[in-house]
């Protein structure tokens, strides 16, 4: 249950492009790029993901803070521990390449798909993950309705 709710404020927070960029990353685009590119941009993912988590960290000035600080910085090693221990670029590439080589996940925007690729290798029950691609479409396809 905890991973739905995850799923489904990772879908509510998620950017449909960066600043200065029109392009939006979803499975369309990521179909569009070569090897090297994909490579490239799990890599970034990944770097993005590492210099989030230190910037988060900056700053606490009261007691409490610094306590908040410390329980965001452990869920971090956790997730991270779960998620992402003896899991290599290639194998996050391949996933990512494998999901949308569906047509139904192409809407579905790059940061959602890493995500769910994440979560089938950490070994997410297929039921629990089947439910959870299903929302990110729908959720895809809404987001894209409003526009």
């Amino acid at each position: 249950m905890r991973l739905i709710l995850a799923s489904v404020l990772l879908i509510a927070i998620s950017g449909v492009a960066v600043a200065g960029e029109a392009k939006l990353r979803d499975g369309n685009w990521w179909q569009q790029q070569n090897d090297a590119s994909r490579t490239y941009y799990v890599l970034g993912m990944l770097d993005g993901m590492s210099i989030g988590h230190s910037l988060s960290l900056l700053g606490a000035a009261t007691p409490a803070e610094v306590d908040a600080l410390a329980k965001a910085n452990s869920a971090y090693t956790e997730a991270v521990a779960k998620y992402l221990n003896n899991v290599t670029v290639k194998q996050l590439k391949d996933g990512m390449t494998s999901f949308y080589g569906d047509y139904k996940n192409r809407r579905i925007v790059t940061d959602g798909a890493m995500w769910l690729v994440m979560l089938g290798i950490s070994g997410t029950p297929q039921q629990l993950l089947d439910t959870m691609v299903e929302q990110w479409r729908q959720a895809a396809t809404a987001a894209q309705a409003a526009q």
